[in-house]
């Protein structure tokens, strides 16, 4: 029998053989729920369509947490986190942030806050295949950055169970709308080869 893992990957793959299309999703504000219709739903994630044919997975939880997933090209996705701990940083780039997995996996890279066109300041920051299988395999997640007053200073705590599911629907969501995804520049993505 085929592990579900493979079959994600399969379609990742997959999606390096379609067509590039520009222009990437946006998180929340403005006239985004004109752009998007919901494609399938998982347990709390809802799995939509973006209307250049990207897809990705989006959950709130409890105290006003929200969190993204979405697919940029094989092996680079991203994540967009909105939070009350988000909401007390400042709006710029360059946050110094890890990711604590229950399963023992953690991870260190940099991301940046910005404002929403609807006031919420949302977190974002590009993530490759491991950090991918961590979300996926895992049950829950604490995120924590720096600051100049804190040290440790947590920003979000997630239960992550159905986390696999949901990215396996989003990766079928893509394949099955075109498989369109945003080609990004090279760039040096902290998270993009971080190993446990």
């Amino acid at each position: 029998m085929i592990k579900l893992r493979y079959l994600l990957l399969a379609g990742i793959a997959a999606l390096s053989l379609t067509p590039v299309i520009a222009g990437g999703p946006a998180f929340a504000g403005g006239d985004d729920e004109k752009r998007y219709t919901l494609y399938a739903r998982h347990g709390w994630w809802d799995i939509n369509l973006f209307h250049d044919g990207t897809c990705y997975a989006t959950a709130a939880y409890d105290y006003g947490q929200h969190i993204r997933i979405g697919i940029n090209a094989p092996n680079d996705y991203y994540i967009m986190l909105a939070s009350p701990g988000v909401d007390r940083l400042k709006a710029v780039n360059g946050f110094t942030v890890r990711a604590d997995f229950d399963n023992g996996q953690s991870y260190t890279g940099r991301a940046g806050v910005a404002l929403s066109d609807g006031g919420t300041k949302i977190m974002e920051f590009q993530i490759g295949g491991h950090m991918l299988q961590s979300f996926m395999n895992a049950n829950n997640m604490h995120m924590y950055t720096r600051t100049a007053q804190t040290p440790k200073l947590l920003i979000a705590t997630m239960n992550l169970r159905g986390t696999y599911a949901a990215m396996l629907k989003t990766a079928e969501c893509t394949l099955a709308n075109g498989g369109h995804y945003e080609q990004r520049q090279p760039s040096r993505n902290p998270f993009q080869q971080a190993s446990m």
